[in-house]
């Protein structure tokens, strides 16, 4: 399909596009639009001249551009001024790109207009475009360019800027092109005699050895490279130093010599920016050699000593805090805590640390320290993230409830830690255990949902709208391609704005349209979920049913319905699994080379074909891949007792590991023949496939909740319990 094709092109039902355009213009009707602007009217140019592009009538659409350009608001404006820059001659591009940047002086503008001055070789205007260029911030392919013009017209720092832009930043792609396709040319005459190169050519090639992971090459040239740092040939350089401590991490076996050689080389440097990087990785190095505990927790806390000192990359701070945990988790529990206890105070982004936490919560559980559970909540409570603290107190909630874990006042103890979980939950699995913990009814149950990922959010009818700045521009912006008729243009143009300024109510609009056009094109199935579900999470209010429905959509519901009653399995259980696997997207194929709407392996659907009967099939045709995974599901429920969760997991995983996992986690609770589900889940050894059932549960309740007797709260989530 054209993108660039107006959608009543791509709809031949009349009827449809007599109902969308009446629904698109009732709705926009209703968001109490004031009096509009003389730049509304100027914005209609922008979508017109999209119209008329797509007719093939060129200089109707560019005349249109330039009448929004001139007085458009931003967005339409800026758009228009970018297409212009698509028409005519070198000279009317190169005079359009100019325009562009006097308007709207923002890097995207200038590397439009760097792209096409330097394919039309005005190499002046690139540099006089990128005179001000950061190499250490801005975007690498304009430095890219810029170095280039440079190269061409022989500039004197034309080799300073290379390197600072070498050594200012983590290296790219567009640093690999250069260097191979620009730079490497004038150093082959030193090819094969690294003394020639100067100490700037020698520490590029040093990067560009660590890019391709040469680290054995890193690790021999590292020497060379403290030289010059110690020889004052080269400033230390934190970049460099960090590619030293990798180069002797995976160059070499030596651990313990080279974290001792680090240890030196950080009191050496001591009070220059690379102290960090040397503290660092002689910490990271003594944990690799083992039995060294102590030496590295004493080098990671004087890493984290420089960066809190140094107080410019709060990046540095959390990273050694995180080895840090990690070090001591391999040690012990009560070690971890302590350190936990110390330094959650000290870190940045609570959300760095929450893979830390998906490793040592099954190691508690793993090694019983039920009770250690109490303390860690203590912790993490307005510490960590929202989603750990509440994965938290669930777990010790349960494990007091089944009497795992002591404690003072427990019946009180419970019901506390579950209203912190219900209370903390930024995503729907835990709110919803704690619900069915604490019993909650409607209309408790409604606000709970309502909530969706948010903690703690108000009712539409609560909000003060005039108090929120919203991007109304942006808003006018996307609403635009609804009226005139190019939904394909809504999605990726949502993405690439802010969408925190974006009103819940104008994302839900443009995730309705979208649904909506979904007979025409399955991608507007899963932009229209993608919208709503990213507006769900950062939505300041509660949202309605009809809100959530867009989240949690019915699509394929004719085949759904019939093969989930024909292998007598929950629809809902079925919306889930489809939605979690591949958000109704039929012709996706995963990196593994799952396929289509339930993400069948082929061996898998082979065997499946076998059993049904079936010898010619595609698994991208909708009905086809829901009757296959729906079968699929159905065995792997009867082969594990009727467990809704077990079978799940065992389509994600492999129905051997998951009794593995099972059996494991009945010795770890001392249990010999039952045990509850949601326990299990939290010692399954992979994350991927615990969030795999949480996210399952979670569907599969809300579409419980959203198109069914929501009397049937308690039955659904005991299905996945027992």
């Amino acid at each position: 399909m054209n993108t660039d094709v107006p959608f009543k092109k791509i709809i031949a039902n009349d009827a449809f596009l007599i109902s969308l355009s009446i629904y698109s213009l009732f709705i926009f009707s209703c968001f109490g639009c004031k009096k509009k602007a003389d730049s509304d009217y100027y914005d209609s140019f922008y979508y017109i001249g999209l119209q008329k592009l797509a007719e093939n009538k060129e200089n109707e659409a560019r005349t249109k551009f330039m009448q929004c350009t001139k007085k458009g608001s931003h967005y339409c404006a800026r758009e228009s001024a970018i297409m212009l820059t698509t028409f005519g001659s070198v000279q009317e591009k190169n005079k359009a790109c100019l325009e562009l940047v006097a308007a709207f002086d923002d890097e995207d503008s200038r590397l439009i207009a760097a792209r096409q001055f330097y394919n039309s070789e005005e190499i002046g205007k690139v540099l006089e475009l990128t005179a001000s260029i950061d190499y250490a911030t801005s975007n690498n392919e304009l430095i890219k360019i810029r170095l280039e013009c440079l190269k061409k017209r022989t500039i004197s720092t034309y080799l300073d800027d290379v390197f600072t832009w070498f050594v200012s930043r983590p290296l790219s792609d567009y640093h690999y092109k250069f260097y191979r396709d620009v730079y490497s040319e004038e150093l082959l005459s030193a090819e094969g005699n690294e003394q020639e190169l100067s100490p700037k050519d020698f520490v590029i090639m040093y990067r560009i050895d660590l890019y391709k992971r040469n680290y054995i090459s890193v690790y021999d040239k590292s020497s060379k490279v403290l030289e010059f740092f110690e020889q004052n040939k080269l400033q230390p350089l934190p970049q460099i130093a960090s590619d030293m401590g990798k180069g002797f991490l995976y160059g070499s076996n030596e651990f313990a010599q080279n974290a001792n050689l680090f240890y030196k080389n950080a009191e050496n440097f001591a009070g220059t920016p690379v102290e960090f990087y040397f503290w660092f990785y002689a910490g990271r190095l003594f944990d690799r050699a083992g039995l060294y505990y102590k030496q590295s927790v004493s080098c990671f806390e004087n890493a984290i000593r420089c960066a809190i000192q140094s107080e410019e990359d709060t990046l540095q701070k959390d990273n050694a805090i995180w080895y840090l945990l990690n070090t001591s988790l391999n040690v012990s529990i009560d070690s971890t805590i302590s350190k936990l206890d110390t330094y959650s105070t000290k870190w940045s982004d609570p959300a760095y640390f929450d893979d830390f936490f998906e490793k040592m919560i099954p190691a508690m559980i793993e090694k019983g320290r039920w009770n250690s559970f109490e303390q860690l909540l203590r912790i993490v409570k307005d510490r960590a993230t929202n989603a750990v603290t509440a994965k938290v107190a669930y777990i010790y909630g349960r494990l007091l409830q089944n009497g795992y874990s002591l404690g003072t006042s427990r019946e009180k103890n419970i019901r506390e830690a579950f209203e912190i979980a219900l209370d903390s939950g930024d995503e729907p699995y835990y709110k919803i255990m704690a619900a069915y913990q604490l019993e909650l009814n409607s209309p408790e149950l409604d606000e709970i949902f309502a909530r969706y990922n948010n903690s703690n959010t108000t009712t539409a009818s609560e909000i003060n709208y005039e108090s929120i700045e919203f991007d109304t521009n942006a808003e006018s912006f996307l609403k635009g391609f609804v009226s005139y008729g190019f939904p394909q243009k809504i999605f990726p143009n949502w993405q690439t704005l802010n969408k925190n300024n974006i009103s819940t109510e104008t994302s839900m609009f443009l995730s309705d349209f979208l649904y909506r056009c979904s007979s025409a094109n399955d991608n507007y199935k899963v932009q229209s979920i993608r919208i709503a579900a990213g507006s769900g999470k950062n939505s300041s209010r509660n949202l309605t049913k009809d809100e959530l429905k867009l989240i949690y959509p019915k699509n394929f519901e004719k085949f759904i319905e019939t093969y989930a009653q024909k292998y007598e399995v929950d629809p809902s259980v079925i919306y889930a699994l489809i939605r979690t696997e591949s958000f109704f997207a039929p012709e996706v194929i995963s990196n593994a080379g799952a396929i289509g709407l339930t993400q069948l392996m082929e061996f898998t659907a082979g065997d499946i074909a076998r059993k049904l009967k079936v010898q010619n099939y595609s698994l991208t045709d909708a009905e086809t891949n829901i009757e296959f995974g729906t079968f699929y599901l159905s065995e792997l429920i009867k082969r594990c007792d009727n467990s809704y969760l077990q079978a799940l997991l065992s389509y994600n995983a492999g129905i051997t590991r998951v009794r593995r996992w099972r059996a494991s986690s009945m010795l770890e609770f001392g249990q010999k023949q039952n045990m509850s589900n949601d326990l299990f889940l939290e010692t399954v050894p992979y994350e991927e496939t615990r969030n795999y059932g949480k996210k399952l549960i979670s569907a599969t309740v809300m579409y419980e909740y959203l198109y069914s007797d929501y009397n049937n709260f308690s039955k659904t989530v005991e299905k996945f319990l027992q």
